[in-house]
């Protein structure tokens, strides 16, 4: 798993993916 901090820049790097870890 990644860091929160991390998991905020995927979400707007690749909403897509930020769906699917939430």
């Amino acid at each position: 798993m990644v860091d929160l901090a991390n998991m905020e820049t995927v979400e707007k790097e690749c909403g897509a993916l930020g769906g699917l870890f939430q």
